[in-house]
């Protein structure tokens, strides 16, 4: 059960229903409503398994495939530093 953290440098908002990333480089970044909940689970400090039960409550439209988009998702937010994996399993 991997969880994650938000990147030390990195800032967030919520505006208008959207979560606004705000990279230390000046980049910016704005998630839409499924991101957007993704994001927040996160910051709840739940783990991928959750988050997918989430999304799929949260969603019925089946374009977005819960158990192969939200894992490649939070593997996107790693690569671009807004994500870092807890070192212990438990989300600070």
């Amino acid at each position: 059960m991997h969880r994650y953290n938000i990147g030390d440098e990195v800032k967030y908002d919520a505006v208008d229903n959207e979560i606004v990333i705000y990279m230390p480089n000046g980049d910016l970044y704005v998630m839409d409503n499924v991101g957007s909940l993704i994001f927040e689970e996160i910051l709840n400090g739940k783990n991928i398994e959750e988050i997918v039960r989430s999304i799929q409550l949260h969603f019925v439209d089946d374009s977005f495939r819960s158990e192969s988009d939200v894992p490649a998702f939070i593997t996107r937010l790693c690569s671009e530093g807004i994500l870092t994996p807890a070192s212990d399993g438990l989300a600070v």
